[in-house]
């Protein structure tokens, strides 16, 4: 099952508006366990992978697959706008980069 996942961070005014918007558009999805918020400040392993991956600079939507590789990358500002959050269809898909081979 893929995940959905907001890259976060701390001390960012940005990250703190798009994590309750987040929470508030994503409600039931976090709450079955499909979707989650990652803070990268406190989680080496997800800082890992969005560094591996070339991800945006936070917040930064991903929905990742069961094998942990970046599927979509979504665009915060559509998927958290009041217009998208009635409409999740709205949103902006982009192809994932290509992670980096070590």
């Amino acid at each position: 099952m893929a995940k959905i996942i907001l890259f976060s961070g701390k001390d960012c005014s940005i990250c703190d508006e798009a994590d309750k918007k987040f929470k508030k558009r994503f409600k039931d999805e976090i709450a079955d366990g499909e979707a989650e918020i990652v803070v990268l400040d406190d989680d080496e392993e997800a800082y890992e992978f969005w560094a591996e991956n070339q991800l945006p600079i936070a917040p930064t939507i991903v929905v990742i697959s069961e094998s942990q590789k970046p599927l979509i990358i979504l665009d915060t500002d559509d998927i958290l706008s009041d217009e998208s959050e009635s409409n999740p269809a709205n949103a902006t898909p982009q192809p994932a980069a290509a992670p980096v081979k070590k």
